[in-house]
């Protein structure tokens, strides 16, 4: 029997590190295309403005991409063995995640253009609400139940309405683009003091 149609037992689980190892692998090939597929201006003075829109762009989605690696390394801190439902739920994950360098692209050449934020808008929206899939997943799996932050739904939401808001101006989603990142970022430096909190 082919190996891609051997059944498959909700019994089945896969150590942590092996599933370590595949996430991380995937995000550093996310990261990788996204720094590849960004095409910048010709270095020159009338260019300085359209280069460090380009470098902004990147910047955000790269503290995006950073923020969703971070989330789900703590979210499996105390989980031992996944089963194959959680290693889907992650894979969907990973796959939203991959799409966010296809929209960095046009966002930083195009920043003008409404279907530049509305293709910005979709993939973040798919990526933060399969994430939440994920957490969700992971609470049927663990013994130490994640609480869900009253900021996932916002970030959802929010994200879900960049995508009419980029028809009324392009600004309103790329304040909504910059604000989530960096208020998930300020958040992130609590996770030490939680994970201290849970080992005492």
């Amino acid at each position: 029997m082919l190996p891609f149609l051997l059944p498959i037992h909700k019994k089945n689980k896969m150590k942590k590190e092996r599933f370590d190892t595949i996430t991380d692998g995937i995000i550093a090939i996310i990261i990788t295309l996204m720094v590849l597929q960004i095409n910048l201006p010709e270095l020159t003075v009338a260019n300085i403005l359209p280069l460090l829109l380009h470098i902004s762009v990147y910047a955000v989605s790269f503290t995006y991409i950073a923020i969703g690696w971070l989330n789900q390394h703590h979210m499996f801190v105390k989980v031992e063995k996944v089963d194959t439902e959680t290693v889907w739920t992650n894979f969907a994950f990973l796959f939203a995640l991959s799409l966010v360098p296809l929209a960095t692209g046009p966002l930083g050449e195009e920043f003008q253009k409404t279907g530049s934020h509305v293709f910005y808008g979709a993939v973040c929206t798919l990526t933060a609400l399969t994430f939440t899939l994920l957490q969700a997943r992971v609470n049927t799996i663990s013994n130490n139940k994640i609480k869900f932050h009253k900021f996932d739904v916002i970030g959802i939401v929010l994200y879900g309405l960049s995508i009419p808001l980029s028809f009324v101006s392009i600004y309103i989603s790329a304040i909504i683009f910059i604000m989530i990142p960096t208020i998930y970022f300020i958040q992130s430096k609590r996770l030490p003091k939680l994970d201290r909190q849970k080992q005492n």
